[in-house]
């Protein structure tokens, strides 16, 4: 007669066999690392600098900083995604056509993530402003044609609610947006904007970006605020980190306007806990943070 097992017993089995699975599944750290692009000063690489704004930022939602210098090969920058937990691509001003510079390290950047959610790793990405003007440029089949982006007007120093598409929460980005933020993004002006060029709707990317939010420029016409691709890669035309860190400019500093912007950085830092990149040790980790600089 085959021995019983009470319900009692059979539960702590499923629940032991449930906690197994878990663990073999789960990977990730609780220690994450996210690598911030240099950009050139003047587009002279690789003169060069990162705004404290984007390290506070980061630091903030709980992360440490590893900069990524410019006028580097493509192994620098696999050997330093295959390290880090996530990368910010932030704003500024720079060529797409400097040889060394922010858009070449930013295509090395972007093919080898993307080669990296092929596989199966969860390797968070977020263009920022020229970030998210850099993801577009190199999501067409010629990379740095004169037709990705289109120039437009009234956008620099101007703050902007969002103007969510209806399938927004189809996306890593927003999905778990609390309900409070999004009416702060949705009713006041909390995204901070800085460019000279956009994202028109119309546009046909080779990638199969999803547009989830759109705002309106000085000209009436519609441009992309925020956009997504295949998972954790993320594209945002406004600066959430100008919001809390940078004072010279009259920015969205008010309560309601440091919640809305904290939501995009921390998302950066919680999707960048989900993988397990790390340096080979403590040493090599200390050598590469900014704590350095």
């Amino acid at each position: 007669m085959a021995p019983r097992i009470s319900l009692q017993e059979l539960g702590f089995l499923s629940s032991l066999a449930l906690i197994a699975c878990l663990l073999q599944v789960v990977e990730g750290t609780e220690r994450p690392i996210i690598g911030i692009l240099a950009h050139e000063i003047d587009n002279k690489p690789p003169n060069s600098y990162i705004a404290a704004s984007y390290v506070k930022a980061v630091e903030a939602s709980g992360a440490r900083v590893v900069p990524i210098l410019l006028s580097r090969d493509e192994q620098y920058y696999m050997k330093l995604i295959d390290s880090l937990n996530g990368i910010v691509l932030p704003g500024g001003d720079a060529l797409a056509t400097t040889a060394g510079g922010y858009f070449e390290a930013a295509r090395y950047i972007f093919d080898y993530s993307r080669k990296l959610h092929a596989q199966g790793d969860h390797f968070p990405l977020l263009g920022v402003c020229l970030g998210m003007e850099a993801l577009a440029v190199l999501s067409n089949e010629d990379h740095f044609n004169n037709e990705t982006l289109d120039g437009c007007s009234g956008l620099q120093g101007i703050d902007l609610p969002l103007v969510f598409r209806a399938d927004f929460r189809d996306s890593s980005l927003y999905k778990d947006l609390p309900a409070n933020v999004e009416e702060i993004l949705r009713t006041q002006n909390v995204t901070a904007n800085y460019h000279s060029w956009c994202v028109r709707p119309d546009k046909n990317l080779t990638l199969p970006w999803h547009f989830l939010s759109e705002n309106i420029d000085g000209d009436g016409k519609g441009f992309i605020s925020s956009m997504e691709l295949e998972g954790p890669i993320a594209g945002i035309q406004f600066h959430p980190e100008k919001n809390a860190f940078e004072w010279q400019q009259k920015h969205a500093s008010f309560e309601d306007g440091l919640i809305a912007a904290r939501h995009f950085y921390d998302w950066l830092v919680i999707e960048a806990r989900k993988n397990n990149h790390s340096f080979k040790d403590s040493k090599e980790e200390d050598a590469y943070l900014i704590y350095n600089y």
